[in-house]
């Protein structure tokens, strides 16, 4: 696409037609002078078309809402580009003035921040898991060894190793649960998000890191590419509170496996593990804060007593629902339900 693109066009919406394409894009589509917008779906990338439909309804209606986003095929590759529309009307009926602009740069730079973002919240989890094993079972060691000690001066050294490591998994605790709540302090903001694409780079960050884990990770799902409008940052510190549960509660060589399956009008998330289970007295009051229900992990991972409650509150943001199945011994399933608001998702 040429350079400082500024493609304008007007549609007329009473005949469906466009009355004025730029001469470059009408060349490059290689289309006659006169052309409906249908004719134009032959050029949007596949995973686009839905939502290619739904703005031309919305053309035809004569309703415009904002910005349109989307990817065209040129020169055999998918550009993304936005269309910024005008209704106009006389006497002969309405008409869209617009233009088209090359955001190809734009969303590339946003879909790549958004992938390290995403990246970096993996990773902080991991490791907040990988470092608090190691440094509650060191505090233990050295509890047990202040208590052999008749020195004075070895207590004090002692204690001050205890009192170091405290602060240290306090310092852990505190950064995770700190990342999970700033990202609360953010107004809802809903984009079509491909989840399949996200969830995928999730767990492939995590899979590296299945020696120091010791769990195995596992992804499936019914589609590769599943759109949601979704608030992309809080909805993948719902996957980090999920699996951070998981590591919490799992043994050396259990599988966590995240299930993404597609319906005409829902997505559903399942988040497995074959772990220790939750108690049945406990289940009942799991999305509440502050309960009994919160439990110290096998590894002495604390508590916060908000995670889950937190957890439900961002999903049913999202106009969704979660439930949880559960078997000491067995493993737990998380069911998260997300419906489809907008029809091009």
């Amino acid at each position: 696409m040429r350079n400082n693109l500024n493609i304008s066009f007007i549609y007329d919406v009473k005949t469906g037609q466009f009355t004025f394409l730029d001469e470059f894009l009408g060349s490059f589509l290689t289309l006659e002078r006169t052309y409906s917008a249908a004719d134009l779906l032959n050029y949007v990338f596949n995973d686009d078309v839905n939502l290619a439909k739904r703005y031309i309804s919305e053309f035809n209606d004569g309703i415009l809402q904002g910005n349109m986003n989307l990817r065209l095929w040129m020169h055999d590759q998918p550009v993304w580009i936005r269309v910024t529309p005008i209704m106009y009307t006389d006497e002969t009926g309405k008409r869209v003035f617009g233009n088209v602009v090359d955001t190809n740069a734009e969303m590339t730079n946003v879909s790549t921040i958004t992938k390290y973002t995403n990246k970096k919240n993996s990773i902080l989890h991991m490791l907040s898991h990988d470092l608090r094993g190691p440094l509650n079972i060191a505090k233990s060691l050295t509890d047990a060894l202040n208590k052999q000690l008749n020195d004075t001066e070895l207590n004090k050294k002692a204690n001050a190793i205890t009192d170091i490591l405290d602060q240290t998994i306090l310092l852990i605790n505190s950064l995770t649960h700190r990342e999970f709540i700033d990202t609360l302090e953010i107004e809802l903001v809903l984009k079509r998000t491909d989840l399949a694409l996200r969830l995928a780079e999730y767990l492939e960050e995590c899979s590296r890191s299945e020696d120091e884990a010791q769990r195995k990770f596992k992804f499936i799902t019914s589609h590769k590419s599943i759109y949601l409008a979704l608030d992309e940052a809080k909805f993948m510190q719902i996957i980090n509170n999920l699996m951070s549960n998981a590591l919490k509660f799992t043994e050396a060589g259990d599988e966590i496996t995240i299930e993404l399956i597609e319906s005409t009008t829902e997505v559903t998330i399942l988040f497995s593990d074959n772990g220790i289970g939750i108690p049945k007295d406990l289940i009942p009051h799991i999305f509440t804060k502050f309960t009994k229900a919160g439990r110290t992990g096998l590894h002495g991972e604390p508590s916060m007593g908000l995670g889950l409650s937190i957890v439900k509150t961002i999903i049913e943001w999202h106009k969704g629902s979660i439930l949880v199945e559960s078997k000491e011994g067995v493993g737990t399933t998380f069911k998260v339900v997300i419906p489809k608001l907008r029809p091009e998702c």
